[in-house]
């Protein structure tokens, strides 16, 4: 049986990315289950899970990037972490 998530209103089946599948998980350890137009979250709720995002990924998300209600929109993201992991520099 196929698993089915529910993110902003759209359907995503259990084979979703691993990114996907971690951010869903760092929602969860803080008790956010499902993201919609009617989520609400404290701005102490929304600085932790940026925190924790860049600790589990190993990332800093640019100052522009946190203009944006970027937890609103797991699409974009995933996209923006993606991008992050991939120009990571090597030292």
């Amino acid at each position: 049986m196929t698993q089915v998530f529910v993110w902003i209103g759209i359907e995503r089946v259990s084979d979703m990315s691993p990114i996907l599948r971690e951010i869903e998980t760092v929602l969860k350890k803080y008790g956010i289950e499902k993201i919609d137009g009617d989520t609400s979250i404290s701005s102490i709720t929304y600085i932790t899970l940026i925190c924790e995002l860049e600790n589990v990924f190993q990332i800093e998300f640019p100052d522009e990037v946190l203009m944006t209600n970027i937890l609103f929109d797991l699409e974009y993201l995933e996209r923006v972490i993606t991008h992050l992991i991939d120009n990571k520099k090597t030292i």
